[in-house]
């Protein structure tokens, strides 16, 4: 069924598309707001691989197309806003369960309902073509304050087979447009299965447990792929070498995979039959500035031993010292009625201007600090190496969410901080994983801190009936 997008990402695109698409088609105008300009655009992927949005009422049956409604106040002072949005398919569809819409009619309608405030006078919502949907008429209508705002009608109809040319082919398997965004992870993925069946890469069931046991959130299969995926990069690092980054899984041996993957280019093993899909596929593995690599000294170290197994704790000041100095403190709120949303607005106390927290050296094998939030609660951080234990312990202490204290946690290279045990959280037992786990953008990098249910650590916040809260500290680099 047809996949939503979130709002901010789609208000970005109005803007772009407010400066760009030619034409206007005037909406209804509700009671003391004045709607100028309705638009319908929709964004695919063509041939040569770029990404293009124009007007159209026609979407293609393509994974990969998403078309969003954009409404545009004349009044670009306007204030936060009621939507519904009321989306109708041409027949019954299974819905993805979301608290984000309610499905009604037989599966037939859903209905979405929000506060936005418009930025630079739009408000929008977009969503993406989704395996299964029909085809056909569809019917977008949204209201504003309860009055009707504008009627979308548009039609989503199955490509041809010209539309869904071979763009590339890997071990004899062909990759066709409609998976263009997925083909450099098919032609990888098809490779590294291949060189871990050549080599007799498996993971065992006493590892499986072994991961389960450490805190991991998955299912045994999810850890069975996250064990031989570990394994494939630790024999690829080991044949080839080169640069590692730190991903959310663990290391990534990324010259490994351009060196690896450049060998079976010229084995023949795979090829890419458009020249600006060839350079978009080898972007990843050649541009630099898109990855924070680690430090020769730990790359060195990166595939000694699996990440999640805990690492011999090093002095304090060598780890805890690594979160001192001057952060921007912003918290994040997911779950709940918002899948991500703003969460309330911390800083030291005496401090005005941007939110910002000052963590000291680490004094007596620990490192803190407290904020002031506009709630009028307070928010509370320590991380502390136990003398006697030689453990880590976490205590967060927040109004949202779930607060721990001396929660044990282990140290592991490139990852942070990171450990899972069970609470009692709103009366019931669950399997709760707190984790202080390095961030990093191209100018900025950082620390974010986390305490989830296990379950919801490595996934998407969609289901989650109570609200929870992530803690980000940022700096320029």
């Amino acid at each position: 069924m047809p996949t939503r997008r979130t709002a901010s990402h789609v208000t970005r695109l109005a803007a772009i598309a407010a400066a760009v698409l030619p034409g206007l088609t005037h909406g209804q105008n509700v009671p003391g707001l004045e709607i100028d300009s309705a638009r319908f655009v929709v964004s695919t992927t063509g041939p040569d691989g770029e990404r293009t949005s124009r007007e159209t009422n026609r979407v293609p049956l393509d994974p990969h197309a998403c078309y969003s409604w954009r409404l545009h106040f004349s009044n670009n002072a306007v204030g936060e806003v009621a939507l519904r949005e009321e989306f109708e398919l041409p027949a019954p569809g299974t819905w993805p369960a979301s608290d984000q819409y309610e499905v009604r009619s037989a599966g037939r309608v859903a209905v979405t309902k929000s506060r936005e405030k418009p930025t630079d006078g739009w408000i929008s919502n977009e969503w993406c073509v989704g395996n299964g949907d029909p085809t056909g008429k569809y019917v977008i209508t949204v209201y504003v304050q309860d009055r009707l705002a504008k009627s979308f009608e548009f039609f989503v109809a199955a490509t041809s087979a010209a539309d869904d040319s071979v763009i590339a082919e890997v071990l004899g398997r062909t990759i066709r447009m409609s998976q263009r965004n997925d083909m450099t992870e098919i032609i990888l993925w098809a490779l590294l299965d291949q060189y871990a069946q050549q080599r007799g890469i498996t993971a065992t069931p006493d590892e499986v447990s072994a991961l389960r046991a450490s805190g991991f959130g998955g299912t045994p299969e999810d850890a069975t792929r996250l064990l031989q995926s570990w394994k494939v990069n630790q024999a690829l690092f080991r044949q080839y070498g080169g640069r590692v980054i730190a991903q959310q899984f663990g290391p990534e041996p990324v010259d490994a995979y351009r060196d690896f993957l450049k060998d079976h280019e010229r084995r023949g093993s795979f090829r890419i039959l458009y020249e600006r899909l060839q350079r978009s596929f080898w972007t990843y593995f050649v541009t630099d500035s898109i990855h924070s690599f680690m430090r020769p000294e730990e790359a060195g170290r990166a595939f000694d031993k699996p990440w999640w197994e805990p690492t011999a704790a090093a002095p304090a000041g060598d780890l805890l010292g690594e979160l001192a100095g001057d952060w921007d403190l912003t918290l994040f709120v997911i779950g709940g009625s918002e899948a991500f949303g703003g969460g309330p607005i911390c800083r030291q106390r005496g401090r005005s201007g941007r939110p910002s927290v000052t963590i000291a050296p680490p004094s007596a094998g620990a490192v803190l600090f407290s904020a002031s939030c506009d709630d009028r609660t307070d928010y509370v951080f320590r991380l502390k190496l136990d003398p006697g234990t030689q453990a880590y312990l976490i205590t967060v202490k927040s109004k949202i969410g779930i607060s721990v204290d001396d929660f044990p946690v282990a140290y592991f290279p490139g990852q942070g901080w990171r450990g899972a045990r069970d609470q009692l959280v709103d009366g019931e037992t669950q399997s709760i994983t707190a984790r202080v786990a390095p961030i990093e953008g191209r100018n900025w990098r950082g620390w974010r801190i986390e305490v989830l249910p296990t379950a919801a650590i490595d996934r998407e916040a969609e289901g989650l009936k109570r609200r929870y809260l992530w803690t980000d500290l940022t700096r320029r680099k």
